[in-house]
């Protein structure tokens, strides 16, 4: 298998000038016929070029999953949304691509250019583990997975299992022991809090608050502040398998009412291998390609897919995100308390 992985890339000045040294083709390439012709056409394309704000490590599982099975490179392009969107704007607005797939968290720029991705061909969007109705009402773009918010905490530093996010209101987490999300990243970690104050009570935020909680710009980097013993919990990590598999002292839970955001995949129209890009999106929407992608660590739009974090319909997903007004009052909130 051949995969080439580029974590951050090339600026969007520069991107328009390297296209054509990097891939890109002055028209997007030619879809086939009929699924069975887009299949042998892949294969023929042979390669195509993944955009994703994923995680590294999933991506990866999935993307290997996918060329062992049909023998078609991947080049894994990955960065965060603020990174990756700039690029993807300039290849549509130059109608030449770099891009064959383009899967996202950013449920805003999705609905505001609809017509940025191809209607999905593939037999996978119409099966009925999948739910097409709710997760690709017009089988364009497509709900891939989902980050589910997961409670973890230090095992050295917490006495007791978490079950709760009442559970970090606790005296002993005070001072500096809780590592909480930066609304200012996005306005998904406004709705966060949002959905922490509609199960938790409209004063939980302000609670927090009282413990002196340490803010943190990553999810990343509360995942690894819980590792080294910086803080000792947070109710807003990925689940920390690998991290706990690599033995350090972490433990973690999805809680009842857990929280979650869902991303978004599409056929990018300016696509210089449309038929890879078909067939890539379509192993991601199947059974095997979210066994790959969310096992264990995301959400599945899939009803058919046990290791998963978490199913969609079984956690609070982000359906809208808050208006601009909502946002601004929110992290102005935020911030007095944090003071």
């Amino acid at each position: 298998m051949k995969m080439r992985s580029i974590v951050g890339g090339i600026s969007a000045l520069v991107l328009t000038a390297t296209l054509a040294a990097c891939g890109g083709s002055d028209e997007p390439g030619v879809l086939a016929d009929d699924w069975d012709g887009i299949v042998q056409a892949a294969k023929d394309e042979g390669s195509l070029t993944l955009y994703t704000s994923a995680g590294t490590v999933p991506s990866e599982e999935l993307i290997k999953a996918f060329t062992d099975k049909y023998g078609v490179d991947v080049t894994l392009v990955r960065g965060i949304d603020s990174e990756l969107l700039p690029k993807i704007e300039t290849e549509l607005n130059i109608n030449k691509g770099i891009a064959d797939v383009f899967i996202t968290s950013d449920q805003l720029w999705t609905e505001s250019h609809p017509d940025a991705v191809t209607e999905l061909k593939g037999p996978a969007v119409d099966e009925d583990a999948y739910n097409a109705a709710v997760n690709a009402p017009e089988k364009t773009w497509a709900a891939t997975h989902a980050f589910i918010a997961a409670l973890s905490w230090n095992t050295d530093l917490v006495s007791k299992d978490l079950a709760t996010f009442a559970d970090l209101l606790d005296p002993s987490l005070s001072n500096g022991k809780i590592g909480l999300p930066d609304p200012d990243v996005s306005p998904s970690i406004v709705q966060f809090y949002q959905h922490l104050e509609a199960v938790e009570g409209v004063d939980y935020v302000e609670k927090l608050a009282a413990q002196s909680p340490r803010i943190y710009s990553s999810t990343a980097a509360m995942m690894q502040a819980i590792a080294s013993g910086e803080v000792a919990a947070s109710p807003y990590t990925q689940l920390m398998v690998d991290e706990k598999a690599a033995g350090a002292p972490v433990e973690y839970v999805v809680p009842e009412d857990a929280w979650g955001v869902r991303s978004y995949g599409g056929v990018m129209k300016t696509a210089p291998n449309p038929n890879a890009a078909q067939l890539f999106m379509d192993f991601v929407l199947s059974h095997d390609g979210q066994v790959a992608f969310t096992e264990p660590k995301y959400g599945t739009p899939r009803n058919d897919v046990e290791g998963a974090a978490a199913s969609f319909d079984s956690v609070s997903l982000v359906e809208s995100y808050p208006d601009a007004t909502e946002v601004s009052d929110f992290r102005s909130r935020f911030k007095s308390l944090m003071k």
